[in-house]
């Protein structure tokens, strides 16, 4: 039985989901314990009246660097404008500040998600078709 007040299965699954979507800080709160998840640094610090676990760190695949172009909303990404269509993007594709990376859909309504910085595109952690919440990483930019 584990002495900490927090599942660990749910520290693990706080830093796979702070991983899978570029996220930088990603914090969840149970009574006076808080778990914070935070990219560049520790991987877990765990805040409140708990002992030390041997965690193993989460979040240690390949880094990559460069600046995600966020959800401005939450809603169903899709990476092209209908189906069958070529993508907007793929990894490797120069993108100028203004192009769309993708379409959002909320409420049955499509917003185009337009690049904020200029550069080619390293990562695309967002998954077709799925669930994005507003600030979730969509593409990664390596700004030119």
């Amino acid at each position: 039985m584990s002495d900490l007040p927090v599942d660990p299965i749910v520290v693990t699954r706080l830093g796979e989901i702070s991983a899978r979507y570029g996220l930088e800080l990603i914090e969840y709160t149970s009574g006076s314990t808080t778990v914070r998840v935070v990219s560049d640094q520790s991987p877990v610090v765990v805040t409140g009246s708990v002992r030390q676990s041997p965690l193993a760190a989460v979040g240690t695949e390949k880094k990559i660097s460069g600046t995600p172009v966020r959800a401005p909303i939450m809603g169903v990404y899709y990476r092209s404008p209908s189906p069958g269509e070529p993508a907007f993007v793929e990894i490797g594709d120069h993108v100028a500040i203004g192009d769309p990376i993708g379409t959002i859909e909320a409420m049955k309504v499509f917003s185009e998600v337009i690049s904020e910085v200029a550069g080619v595109i390293v990562a695309i952690p967002a998954e077709n078709g799925k669930l994005v919440h507003s600030g979730d990483s969509l593409v990664v930019i390596e700004e030119a």
